[in-house]
């Protein structure tokens, strides 16, 4: 009777000490998950602070147009060496100010130069823009570019 008495206690001995090792592994592996997520979570937090401080820095550095738009397109033409190279320009009806304009013959640096020029005002934004490549100079290409006013 001792030995079955003996083999009962050893028995739950063993299921408790089994039970308890199984479950501090799954209290493991829980906080391991909970620890990831934090993790992860003060990641994204610090991304989105990183956005949105250079949201702010890059919209400080951008300015407004203080004058019309087609004279902000051809004084920018001018100062970027290009005005010679517009084969038109028109100014597109509707709610807000908006213009067309077609440059001929300039170079990819060029077109860069002048998303640039527009890309520095806030209030100004690059509605539709196509580029198609010379076929008698592949070094040039033609940009049709309408610019609105916001």
């Amino acid at each position: 009777k001792m030995r079955k008495t003996i083999g009962l206690y050893f028995l739950m001995l063993v299921l408790f000490v089994g039970t308890f090792i199984f479950f501090s592994d799954r209290q493991e592996v829980m906080l391991s998950d909970l620890e990831r997520i934090k993790i992860t979570h003060e990641r994204v937090a610090a991304l989105a602070a990183d956005y949105i401080k250079l949201k702010d820095e890059d919209n400080r550095d951008r300015r407004v147009l203080e004058r019309g738009l087609l004279s902000f397109v051809q004084d920018k033409s001018a100062a970027l060496g290009v005005s010679e190279k517009i084969t038109a320009i028109r100014t597109i009806h509707g709610g807000r100010e908006a213009v067309n304009v077609i440059y001929h013959g300039l170079t990819y640096s060029e077109i860069v130069e002048i998303l640039m020029a527009i890309n520095h005002y806030a209030d100004l934004r690059v509605k539709v823009f196509s580029i198609s490549q010379r076929f008698d100079s592949p070094e040039f290409a033609d940009l049709n570019i309408q610019i609105e006013m916001l």
